[in-house]
C-alpha cells in the first residue's frame, strides 16, 4: 500500500508542481500481491499542477487497484494524464492480470466535478468483449482544468486528438473548465506521444508556455 499527497500553493502566491517519470510509475509483478496506490493532490489559490504519470503495466496474475484524488481551487490549474498497458505485451501476457481499478477523482471548490472509474477483469468473459479495448493494449487519459480553458480548447483538442491515423482518439467537455481526453492505441510510444502533443495544446494558452522536453533517468 502506497499513500501520496501533495500541497502546493499559498495565498497571494502562484506555485508551479510538476510530477513525472518514476514517482509515478507502477510495475505491478507478483499474483499473490495486491498492489494499493492512493494519491491525494491539494494545489491551492492560483497553484499549477502537472502530473504526468508514466504509463501502469500490470504483470501476469496481478490486482491492482489506484485511486487519484485531486482537490482544486477554483483559481487553480491542472493538467493530469495516465498511461495504462494491458500488461507485458511483448511477453504474451496481454489483459493477463486478475483486476486493474483506477479511479481519478477531481474537485473543485469542495464539490465533485469529476469521477472517472475504470475496472478490468479479463478473465469474467472473453478477450474481445466491449470494454477491453478492442484490438489496442494502451490506453491513455487526460484531465485537465482551469479558469481559463474554455469551449474553444476543448475543441482544439479534440481535433488534435481525432486527427492522429492509427489511434482511437477524443475529448469532451462536460464541465465549465474542465477537460477529459481518451487515447488508444498500439504502442506506449503512440499514446504517450498524442499526450505529449495534447499537453503542448493545452500548456501554451494555459500557462502561456510551451511543454517541456521530459527525459528518463
Amino acid at each position: 500500500q502506497m499513500p501520496f499527497e501533495t500541497t502546493a500553493g499559498a495565498e497571494d502566491e502562484t506555485i508551479e508542481l510538476a510530477v513525472s517519470g518514476e514517482s509515478l510509475f507502477s510495475y505491478v509483478c507478483a499474483r499473490e500481491l495486491l498492489t494499493l496506490l492512493s494519491n491525494s493532490l491539494l494545489p491551492h489559490e492560483q497553484a499549477v499542477l502537472e502530473c504526468l504519470a508514466d504509463q501502469t503495466i500490470p504483470f501476469a496474475g496481478a490486482r491492482f487497484f489506484r485511486s487519484t484524488r485531486v482537490d482544486l481551487d477554483p483559481d487553480s490549474t491542472l493538467i493530469l494524464w495516465d498511461l495504462l498497458a494491458a500488461g507485458r505485451v511483448a511477453r504474451g501476457e496481454r489483459f493477463g492480470f486478475e483486476r486493474l481499478f483506477v479511479e481519478v477523482e477531481v474537485r473543485v471548490g469542495g464539490e465533485c466535478r469529476l469521477l472517472d472509474r475504470l475496472e478490468l477483469a479479463p478473465a469474467d468473459g472473453p478477450l474481445d468483449r466491449l470494454g477491453l479495448w478492442d484490438v489496442y493494449a494502451y490506453y491513455g487519459s487526460l484531465y485537465a482544468h482551469s479558469p481559463r480553458l474554455d469551449a474553444g480548447l476543448a475543441a482544439a483538442l479534440a481535433e488534435l486528438l481525432e486527427g492522429r491515423e492509427g489511434i482511437w482518439a477524443g475529448a469532451g467537455h462536460s464541465e465549465p473548465h474542465l477537460a477529459v481526453a481518451r487515447i488508444l492505441g498500439h504502442t506506449a510510444e503512440d499514446v504517450q506521444a498524442l499526450l505529449y502533443d495534447a499537453w503542448d495544446l493545452l500548456r501554451r494558452p494555459l500557462l502561456g508556455k510551451p511543454a517541456h522536453r521530459l527525459r528518463k533517468f
